[in-house]
């Protein structure tokens, strides 16, 4: 039998409708909604408030990435799709390759 806890998740983030501080649990992001994110507690409960409703999209984050990580990890991934040194065309050699014999093949 195996036990899947995630109590352990902390979230630095406020809960929009009961104003916690921070999270433990689970997350939930409205996809619709800026910056609206319910602790586990809320969301279970369908709790809504303001412009978001119930009927609103949630994703569910089961980790906390900070801001300023994800930011470094956006340019680190950016960055390294630069070619450093490489020309911008394919090469071609100076004489072309012979064609393959296929007169034999079956």
């Amino acid at each position: 039998m195996y036990c899947l806890c995630v109590c352990a998740v902390f979230h630095p983030v406020e809960c929009s409708y009961c104003r916690s501080e921070s999270m433990m649990g689970f997350r939930y992001r409205c996809q619709q909604c800026h910056g609206y994110q319910l602790c586990q507690s809320c969301f279970w409960r369908g709790h809504a408030n303001g412009p978001h409703s119930n009927q609103h999209q949630m994703k569910e984050h089961s980790s906390w990435k900070s801001p300023a990580k994800k930011l470094s990890h956006a340019i680190s991934k950016s960055l390294g799709c630069v070619p450093i040194g490489e020309p911008p065309h394919p090469v071609f050699p100076e004489q072309a390759e012979r064609p393959q014999e296929l007169t034999h093949t079956v």
